[in-house]
C-alpha cells in the first residue's frame, strides 16, 4: 500500500513539473508540434538548444529567454511569429544558431540593432520567408553589430535596399 502511494505522488509530481510537454535530452529542449502560444517558463535552465518549430507563438516579449542563458541554439521556424520586443532576447550572451524561418515578421516595424543587441556571438541567422512580396522594394534590417555572424539567411527581392537603417550608437 505505502508502495503504491508513493509510485502515484511520484507519477502526480513527474506530470505536473512537465507541464509544457516537451522532451528534454541531452540539454537539449525538443517543443516542436506541441501548440504552443508562448515560450515555455518551466523548462531546465541549463538547456543549451530550443527548438520550438511548428507551434503558435505569436509574440516574443522582453526577456523572453532570459530565464536560459545558457542557450546555443534557437529554433522557431513555422510559428506566427509577427512581434519581436526590443528586449526579447536579453539574458543570452552565447547564442550562436537563431533561425526564425517562415513566421511574418516585419523586420521594418521594429529596431533590429536594439532588439540583436544581446546576441554578439551569433554566427547564424536564418530569417528567410518573412517577406509578404518579393516584388516590393525591400528595405533589409540593419545587421552591421553582429560582428560574429558567418550564415546569414535570408530572401532577396527584385529592388533590395541594403542601407543602413535603425543605426543608433
Amino acid at each position: 500500500m505505502e508502495i503504491t502511494i508513493c509510485i502515484v505522488f511520484s507519477l502526480l509530481s513527474l506530470a505536473k513539473s512537465n507541464r509544457h510537454n516537451c522532451s528534454i535530452l541531452y540539454r537539449t529542449a525538443d517543443c516542436t508540434s506541441r501548440g504552443l502560444i508562448s515560450v515555455p517558463k518551466d523548462l531546465p535552465r541549463d538547456i543549451i538548444s530550443l527548438d520550438l518549430k511548428h507551434n503558435e507563438i505569436e509574440t516574443l516579449p522582453n526577456n523572453t529567454f532570459a530565464r536560459y542563458s545558457m542557450l546555443l541554439t534557437i529554433i522557431l521556424d513555422n510559428n506566427r511569429l509577427s512581434v519581436i520586443e526590443t528586449g526579447a532576447f536579453s539574458g543570452i550572451k552565447r547564442l550562436l544558431n537563431l533561425s526564425m524561418e517562415e513566421n511574418t515578421v516585419n523586420f521594418k516595424e521594429f529596431n533590429t540593432n536594439e532588439t540583436f543587441r544581446s546576441l554578439k556571438s551569433l554566427e547564424l541567422l536564418d530569417i528567410r520567408q518573412n517577406l509578404e512580396t518579393m516584388k516590393s522594394l525591400v528595405t533589409y534590417p540593419y545587421l552591421g553589430h553582429l560582428t560574429n555572424l558567418i550564415y546569414l539567411y535570408i530572401d532577396l527581392t527584385d529592388n533590395p535596399n541594403f542601407t543602413m537603417m535603425d543605426v543608433k550608437n
